[in-house]
């Protein structure tokens, strides 16, 4: 795999390459695309041993995960993030040694009940417009 990566879900192949070439210009690196789409009960650590590809697909939750990424990086793409495509922006986050043993689907529940919580707290809406989730 490249040296940085991120995991996808919720993109279908034509966003992702949006995302892809986005983040390749951004960092001047080559970024490896993994997907979690219909890999939702494999843990995260299972997706990462597969490396990268898979099926992209669209999905109402938006996730990116870094793999790789330092600091100074992460705060790159999240502001150079392609929104100016008519991208939904995802649910962005970093790959930890806690999160690497989830199964994708509880990792993207939490992430979602994170953003409800945030958003809530900031009265914004959330994906879909509906400020309750």
């Amino acid at each position: 795999m490249a040296k940085l990566g991120i995991l996808l879900y919720g993109y279908d192949e034509e966003n992702a390459g949006v995302v892809k070439t986005a983040l390749d210009d951004l960092l001047s690196e080559n970024v490896a695309v993994l997907s979690g789409y219909g890999k939702e009960e494999q843990t995260v650590a299972d997706i990462l041993k597969a490396g990268p590809g898979g099926e992209l697909a669209e999905a109402e939750m938006k996730m990116l995960m870094f793999l790789g990424f330092s600091g100074d990086q992460i705060r790159t793409a999240m502001s150079g993030f392609p929104a100016g495509e008519g991208l939904p922006r995802p649910i962005f986050c970093s790959l930890t040694e806690n999160n690497m043993g989830w199964p994708l689907r509880d990792l993207l529940e939490h992430l979602m009940e994170e953003d409800r919580y945030w958003r809530e707290r900031k009265g914004e809406a959330g994906p879909g417009g509906d400020e309750n989730g």
